[in-house]
């Protein structure tokens, strides 16, 4: 009698499975249509003077000036300091650092 009740339950989880997976089919069209041209944001060359993280000239917050550029998405203008990173292992190191067929 279990073997028969196992084999029900089962079959009836497979077929609320295929149900389920009919649900979450990929559509065919795209949700988004992107324009097709490329967009060119420039170098990203320009330093945070609290962290030193690099950024696109766009991503200035609006109180910048054309001297002095101010950022928000990486350490909100020197509030958040993070501590330096500890040295890695040697063997992770050489990972890094080697030219050999490991690294």
């Amino acid at each position: 009698m279990r073997n028969e009740e196992f084999r029900e339950t089962f079959e009836r989880g497979s077929e609320q499975e295929d149900v389920w997976m009919e649900d979450l089919a990929v559509p065919l069209a795209p949700i988004v249509n992107l324009p097709e041209e490329r967009h060119f944001l420039g170098r990203m060359n320009v330093v945070c003077r609290y962290c030193s993280a690099l950024h696109w000239v766009d991503e200035r917050l609006s109180n910048s000036t054309s001297n002095t550029s101010l950022f928000g998405m990486c350490c909100l203008q020197g509030k958040i300091r993070l501590p330096l990173l500890s040295p890695l292992p040697p063997a992770i190191r050489s990972l890094y650092e080697d030219f050999n067929p490991l690294a």
